[in-house]
């Protein structure tokens, strides 16, 4: 059976096995259900979900950060009013916190930039 994931915009990705130019395998996630799709995930490996819901296979990250302390975060977040506006991120010893809302104003002053529909094009 292939290895298929949700991200949490709902999109299925599929895990596909190719090969490098040496020949060894790749893996990578497709949306394309087509090909020659993995069966497994390769030992040391997990799936990772970036803020922006794409999705990839990477090896298996020690954990530095306990999951009481990712708890705290997500329990931090849950009280805000707009809570779907936060997504946190985890790598190695770091907890980054991002925030979605898209202030094209404060973005625009911030960057020094006189055309606001070119931060909105770079941004989109």
């Amino acid at each position: 059976m292939s290895i298929k994931y949700t991200n949490r915009a709902g999109k299925i990705y599929y895990l596909h096995i190719g090969k490098t130019n040496k020949g060894n395998d790749k893996y990578f996630f497709s949306s394309k259900k087509g090909g020659d799709l993995a069966e497994s995930i390769p030992n040391g490996h997990e799936i990772y979900e970036n803020v922006n819901a794409q999705v990839f296979l990477r090896k298996i990250q020690p954990k530095t950060i306990r999951d009481e302390e990712l708890n705290i975060i997500a329990q931090e977040i849950q009280k805000h009013a707009n809570p779907h506006r936060y997504k946190y991120d985890v790598k190695k010893n770091i907890i980054t916190v991002y925030d979605i809302n898209q202030d094209i104003e404060r973005l625009s002053d911030f960057l020094q930039f006189a055309d606001k529909a070119k931060i909105e094009k770079h941004l989109l």
